[in-house]
């Protein structure tokens, strides 16, 4: 049966301690991942000071271009920490309570080397970090460090699990302007994968009795010049 599930992509932008000389270049760096984008995916954006806020709302994902470049122009410096950790907390709660899902979840993280102000408890963070897997989200760091060691180990190799869990990327910037290279680097990448999610077909097999409780199985296409990408769950990295 054919599948439609395009991807939905939730940017985090740390806009809170160390942000001032890595701000803009992110700014910018977003103008030019939304022009990879395709037009009908879905975006949300957050900055992370104090807590996640959301700054596309009503609603909070969308496909307005102008609605989405006003949210970049919103994000400004706040003198708060960042909350990297609660933000994560919080979407997987989300992404948690929506039973109907249909799209694969894309989280986008640009931090860099300000303190980090979460309040969750490890168990909460360990939890929301199961949901976040179980619920297919791929999750993308791009982190920004100037030498600060109020980021710590901690916060990198946070990122670093994430991505390595979820199929997903961590780079570090050792300058900021590279915030517009690498972004529309990955927004391409991301549009690959919408290509690829959006145009699936969900095989299903039924094993005859008697079968081994672990069959092999292959999955091959008689159609040419046609590469097979086979998935468990249709979410291809």
């Amino acid at each position: 049966e054919p599948i439609n599930w395009p991807v939905r992509v939730t940017v985090f932008v740390d806009n809170g301690d160390g942000s001032q000389n890595a701000l803009q270049h992110m700014r910018e760096g977003l103008k030019l991942f939304l022009d990879e984008i395709p037009e009908e995916v879905e975006v949300g954006m957050a900055t992370l000071a104090g807590r996640a806020r959301f700054l596309t709302r009503n609603p909070r994902y969308t496909t307005d271009r102008e609605a989405l470049a006003r949210a970049i122009d919103l994000m400004i410096p706040d003198a708060a920490a960042a909350r990297f950790r609660d933000s994560l907390v919080e979407e997987a709660e989300a992404l948690n309570d929506e039973a109907e899902r249909q799209y694969f979840p894309v989280i986008v993280i640009l931090s860099n080397d300000g303190a980090e102000g979460s309040t969750s408890q490890q168990n909460a963070f360990e939890r929301g970090f199961q949901r976040l897997i179980a619920n297919q989200a791929t999750i993308h760091t791009r982190l920004f460090t100037s030498g600060n060691p109020a980021v710590g180990q901690g916060q990198t190799q946070v990122a670093m699990n994430l991505g390595n869990a979820t199929g997903g990327t961590f780079e570090e910037l050792a300058v900021s302007t590279g915030f517009r290279t690498m972004l529309p680097e990955l927004g391409r990448d991301i549009a690959r994968k919408h290509r690829l999610v959006s145009t699936q077909y969900r095989v299903t097999y039924a094993p005859p009795d008697g079968a081994s409780d672990q069959p092999a199985m292959g999955i091959l296409s008689s159609r040419q010049n046609v590469t097979m990408i086979p998935t468990m769950d249709g979410n291809v990295p």
